[in-house]
Formats: C-alpha cells, sequence, structure tokens
C-alpha cells in the first residue's frame, strides 16, 4: 500500500481530511449510487456515528461489568481513560465477547465506527493497564471476526461496506506479503431485514448437531482461501439448506435465526445501531404490499407509518434482554400519530437513557430534523432519567453538548402521548397548563377546510375570478398563504392548485358541495393556516369566506369565537404548539397546523365576562385591517390582547418566547 497516495485510517471520529480517506467510499455510495435518497438512505457523518456507538457501549459495559461505577465507564469510554476502571481484566473480556449488528448498515459507516471504538478501547487498555498485548492488526481481525455483523438490502452496499473493513484491517498487516483477507460473506449479509423472520422462530436448539456443524464451517471458512474457500462455501451452503428445512423455509431469502445463528444461541445483539430509511407512508405505498407485509409482522406498523418506525421494533427483537440500541431516525419519532404505538412499546417495555437534538445541525440537510435515540431492552428501575444531549454544527465540525436530564416517570405524564417536550426548555413554564387545562377539541368543532380529494373534484372547478364585487351565492376564497394574524390578504395574488387568482371566489352550489362543508362555510368560524411559521388565525365574523387545504375551521363553539381568536394567535398558544409539535416541522422550520394537533392544546379558563372582553379587543383589532391604521397603533391593540390571555393563562408576557426580549412595539407584525 506504501505505493498509492492516500490513507485507509477511519479511526478518527473528526473529519478531517489528511489524504483521500476510503470514507469517501461510503460518501460516494450513499451520495451518488442512484435511488439511494429516494429510498431514504442519508450517510452519517462520522462524529455522530461515534456519538452512537459510545452511548450503546456505555450501556453494555455497565450491564456486563459489575462493580464498575457509571462514571468510571463514562471516562473510560468517552475520553479513553481507564485509570478508574477496577476490573480491567472484565472490562477486556466484555470487549472482546461484545456482538454488533447494524440491520440497515449501508456502506458500513457504523461498522467501520464500532470496530475503531473497540479497538481504541483495547488500545487504551493496553497502554495503561498493561492487558491486551496483540498486535493491531490481529485485534482488527478478532473485532471482524467475532464483534461485527451486518445486513443491507442493496447488495452493492454491502460489498462497499465489506471493501472498507477490508482495508482498514489492511493498512495495520506488519509484514511484507499480506495474508489473505477474511471472507465476510456470512458477517456482512445482503438481505431484507425486515421481512425476515422474528428471530426464535427456528428453536436452535433443538437441532444442536447440525447447528454446530453450521457454525464450524462458518468459522472455517472465515480464514479459508484459494480451492479451500470454495469447497467450504458449498458446505456451508448445504448445512444451511438442512436448517432451512427444519423450519420449513426455502433457504433462499436472509434469515435471522439461520444466518447469524452463533448469536441468538447466545439470546441476540448486545448492541443494535442503525440510520435505518426514512420512507413516508405516502412514498412507500408506491411499493407495491411491501407496507401491508410489514405490518402483518410489526406490532408497530400502524396508520401511515414511516418505514424507520419498524427497524425501532426490529432493533428490539433482535438485541439480547438487556441489550442496548441506538437509532438516528427523523425526530417525527417523537410525535407523530403513526409512532404513537413505538412510544407506548418503548416506554412501557424499554428504557430509554438518551436523545440527542440534532435538528439544529442538521447533517442531512434542511429537509431533516433527526434526533438520536438509545434505549435498553428491559425495564429497569435504575435508569430513572433519559438525557437529553444538544448537537450542533460549525462550519463542518459537528459538537454535542449535555442539556439536562428529565425523569422517564414525567414522560408518561407528557400531553397527547407525544415526547416531543422533552427537548424543550419551556416544558417546565407551561407544565401545570397542559396537566389540567381543557382543549381546542373540548370547546369547538376542528376540521381541516377540505380532503385532498375534495380540493380537485369539488373546490377547484368552483372557483371563480372576482370581476369586481363577490356575486350573491358566492364567498371569498382564502388559502394558508393569503392568512396571517387576525387579518387575511384576499385580493391579494395567490396560487392555488397551480391555478394563479388574484381575487378566487367560491360560488355556492350543493351538490357538489356536501351539507357538512356548507354549514362550515355558512358559520362565523377561525380560519387557521394550515403551514406557518408560528399560528396564524382570523375570525371570519359573518361568513364571509371558504378555504382550502390545508386550512384548519374552529366552528360551532361554546366560547365567544373572537377569544378563541385571541388564543390561537397569542404567544402562549404558540409557545405549548412548539413544545408539543416542533418536531413535526418541515423543510424551514416550518409547522404543519392539522386538527389533531390543534385539538390538543389546552386553552385558559375564563369567565364569560373576561371572554367577551378580549373578544371586543380582536373586534377592535380586525376593524384596523379595513381603516388607515398605523403600525405602532396596530402593535399596541395586539400588545393588549397578548396580555389578557396571558393573564389568563397565568404566564407572564416576558416569559412567553415572542416576547423574552422586548415588549414594546416595533412597528412589525409580531
Amino acid at each position: 500500500f506504501e505505493r498509492f497516495n492516500f490513507t485507509i485510517t477511519e479511526s478518527t471520529p473528526l473529519d478531517i481530511e489528511v489524504a483521500v480517506d476510503p470514507e469517501m467510499l461510503g460518501k460516494i455510495f450513499e451520495e451518488l449510487v442512484t435511488g439511494r435518497h429516494e429510498s431514504g438512505s442519508y450517510y452519517t457523518p462520522k462524529p455522530i456515528v461515534s456519538f452512537m456507538c459510545r452511548e450503546a457501549l456505555k450501556g453494555y459495559l455497565e450491564t456486563q461489568v459489575v462493580g464498575e461505577s457509571k462514571e468510571a465507564v463514562a471516562r473510560f469510554v468517552d475520553r479513553h481513560e481507564p485509570d478508574d476502571i477496577a476490573n480491567a481484566e472484565s472490562v477486556l473480556n466484555a470487549l472482546r465477547r461484545i456482538t454488533v449488528c447494524d440491520p440497515a448498515c449501508g456502506s458500513g459507516a457504523y461498522l467501520l465506527g464500532m470496530l475503531h471504538e473497540l479497538l481504541d478501547l483495547r488500545e487504551s487498555l493496553f497502554k495503561t493497564k498493561k492487558l491486551d498485548h496483540e498486535k493491531v492488526y490481529d485485534r482488527k481481525l478478532e473485532i471482524i471476526q467475532t464483534n461485527i455483523y451486518g445486513v443491507d438490502i442493496a447488495e452493492f452496499a454491502v460489498n462497499i461496506a465489506r471493501l472498507r473493513l477490508w482495508l482498514s484491517l489492511a493498512v495495520d498487516y506488519g509484514g511484507i506479503t499480506p495474508e489473505p483477507l477474511p471472507n465476510l460473506d456470512y458477517k456482512i449479509e445482503f438481505g431484507d431485514s425486515l421481512l425476515s423472520r422474528a428471530p426464535g422462530a427456528l428453536q436452535l436448539g433443538l437441532y444442536q448437531p447440525v447447528v454446530q456443524r453450521f457454525l464450524e464451517l462458518k468459522a472455517r471458512y472465515l480464514r479459508s482461501h484459494h480451492e479451500e474457500k470454495r469447497t467450504l462455501r458449498a458446505d456451508v451452503e448445504v448445512q444451511r439448506l438442512i436448517l432451512a428445512g427444519f423450519s420449513q423455509n426455502d433457504g433462499g431469502e436472509f434469515d435471522w435465526s439461520i444466518d447469524f445463528a452463533e448469536v441468538f444461541l447466545q439470546g441476540g445483539f448486545d448492541v443494535v445501531l442503525a440510520n435505518p430509511p426514512y420512507i413516508s407512508g405516502i412514498s412507500s405505498d408506491r411499493i407495491d404490499g411491501y407496507r401491508d407485509q410489514l405490518r402483518a409482522l410489526f406490532e408497530t406498523a400502524q396508520g401511515a407509518f414511516d418505514i424507520f418506525v419498524v427497524f425501532y421494533e426490529l432493533a428490539s427483537r433482535i438485541a439480547k434482554p438487556n441489550g442496548a440500541a441506538s437509532l438516528i431516525t427523523p425526530n417525527k419519532v417523537l410525535s407523530a400519530d403513526y409512532a404513537a404505538t413505538l412510544r407506548t412499546v418503548l416506554l412501557t417495555r424499554h428504557t430509554a437513557a438518551s436523545i440527542l437534538d440534532l435538528s439544529t445541525a442538521q447533517p442531512f440537510g434542511a429537509a431533516v430534523y433527526p434526533v438520536v435515540l438509545t434505549f435498553f431492552k428491559c425495564v429497569s428501575s435504575e435508569i430513572s432519567t433519559v438525557t437529553v444531549y444538544r448537537g450542533s454544527k460549525v462550519g463542518s465540525d459537528y459538537s454535542v453538548c449535555l442539556e439536562v436530564s428529565t425523569l422517564v416517570s414525567l414522560i408518561a405524564s407528557f400531553p397527547a402521548g407525544v415526547w416531543s417536550p422533552i427537548l424543550s426548555d419551556r416544558f417546565g413554564t407551561y407544565a401545570s397548563i397542559f396537566s389540567s387545562s381543557r382543549t381546542i377539541e373540548d370547546v369547538c368543532t376542528v376540521r381541516q377546510s377540505a380532503s385532498v380529494d375534495e380540493a380537485y373534484k369539488v373546490f377547484a372547478p368552483l372557483l371563480r375570478e372576482s370581476q369586481s364585487q363577490v356575486p350573491a351565492n358566492s364567498v371569498r376564497f382564502v388559502i394558508s398563504g393569503t392568512i396571517d394574524r387576525y387579518r387575511e390578504f384576499w385580493g391579494k395574488k395567490m396560487r392555488y392548485l397551480k391555478t394563479p387568482y388574484n381575487a378566487p371566489i367560491l360560488k355556492l352550489s350543493a351538490p357538489p358541495l356536501n351539507e357538512e362543508r356548507m354549514h362550515q362555510i355558512s358559520s362565523p368560524k377561525i380560519i387557521v393556516s394550515g403551514q406557518a411559521l408560528y399560528p396564524k388565525a382570523f375570525w371570519d365574523r359573518e361568513a364571509e369566506y371558504a378555504s382550502g387545504i390545508p386550512t384548519v375551521l374552529l366552528y360551532d363553539a361554546t366560547v365567544p369565537l373572537g377569544f378563541l381568536c385571541a388564543v390561537v394567535n397569542s404567544a402562549v398558544f404558540a409557545d405549548m404548539y412548539q413544545i408539543l409539535w416542533s418536531t413535526l416541522a418541515m423543510s424551514g422550520g416550518y409547522l404543519r397546523f392539522g386538527p389533531p394537533q390543534l385539538k390538543k392544546i389546552p386553552i385558559p379558563a375564563a369567565s364569560l365576562e373576561d371572554m367577551l372582553r378580549i373578544e371586543q379587543m380582536v373586534t377592535n383589532r380586525q376593524t384596523m385591517n379595513r381603516l388607515e391604521t398605523s403600525d405602532d397603533e396596530i402593535a399596541i391593540c395586539e400588545l393588549e390582547i397578548e396580555t389578557a390571555v396571558c393573564g389568563l393563562y397565568g404566564v407572564a408576557l416576558t416569559a412567553t418566547s415572542r416576547y423574552a426580549v422586548s415588549t414594546q412595539p416595533s412597528g412589525e407584525d409580531v
């Protein structure tokens, strides 16, 4: 290798470019190979891989080595300082027997990451404790042969992962003529890890002689070459088919119990790491029957689930009792409806250890806001808190800092069954409001203005361009982009379903408008923008407006609508919405305001007198839209409304995020 001017060192978690790092193989594959991003696959930067490996390793060592303090283990894993380790030999033995799997390994980022974490830990034990006298090459070879496993549905990805492991091993060979590299066919497997039967479906213990022969042949094949390699490969396949026959399996597909039999004879993997593909329910509908197959196999495959959801359940299945799992996925896992069953499973049958919020670091670009969730396959009374970390990025450098620890018991009390408040430092301000107040759904009907089907087949054919005044039996038509706090911008240029309008009107005609839609349009209501950085709504007092998707309508209220409009537009409401639903943010930080989310936001208790007083304030504010009112007058009016609503909630105006810096009118819309 001395003839080539490149490095094949992948040991540092820092992205230091010395020459051409073979990590480029992974980056090129993940970024450029056709269909990889379309299939929801993203390359994980090395500092994040290192963090995930270390979080899992800390949990593993804490359960495997008796008598070591949590602090000593953390110092050893995070800093590679074993000085406080009491029983270094036990720690070394635990590191030598660990089994780690990435069930969506791609080009092998986590396999290489764990290889080098284990290598560095063993090296530190050698330097400080004079243990583990093997050479680096021999340690690497042992780790690859014993500790690391992977599966991927893309055969080319599997080949890249194997190549990276080979290169990493070859560079540390000290002789003149390198030894033949290990055969990784049965370590890094090609197959669909989701559709494979659940581990344990085949009772391996019932077929001990066949299993033992199978494992012996695999072990010999790993180090064989030339003619012996071909012969052993054929023998391994024969034994594999025999095992598959016992389970009425044709042996043609990847099978956890058979292909990694040596692991599942011991109960499963000690550590599972993954950056699974992110494929939404809408996208994955294009995969014929695949989602239906997953629904039949996974308890957590509910609703319009994203594929990453079932990888959490898979991680739990293939981990042994007390095993650790660390996955990086979109932060929607903390609040999306389709992940509600998963959150229940994690809360009741597992122990969440830590969450790393990477939403601001955006390692996968602006369209994805990821979190790293690390959990253990056990219900532990010893782990009473979830540690929350915040990740950031300056240039190409990532950093992680400790934010806060939250009681596990508190997660169960979060409203609407979501976990997203764990990421907010503002939840404490509103905790009592969430626990004691009635919500939007308690006081009014909350509905989407139209379904997607209605938008195209019903609303679009009834839209017209207004020539002057709004004709009889018609109403003005607005969309999210023409809605602001306490006002609409009807008459502003807009585009709806790719058609441009200046002053659109909707002709009222039943049919095609059904009775419910006619009732919504003809009722006084609050119209809420369905997509914005913060809640925006106006009060349609005279039922003069209809609205298109994705706006939301609040009507048939048991409280004054003007009061309800003030609540929805308030800074307190915006804060609480962010706390619960910020993890559903879209590109650019825009939030989607839908009925399921709006329904769960608390509203303050108030007397009829107070509600009517605030409603009059809102009337005055919306009247200003038709008058020549200065920006400062509007700001003062809105500030008065904010103060009144905050008072009802029992929250100081300066405690809200909108007014945390200044409460003075700025001349701009607040």
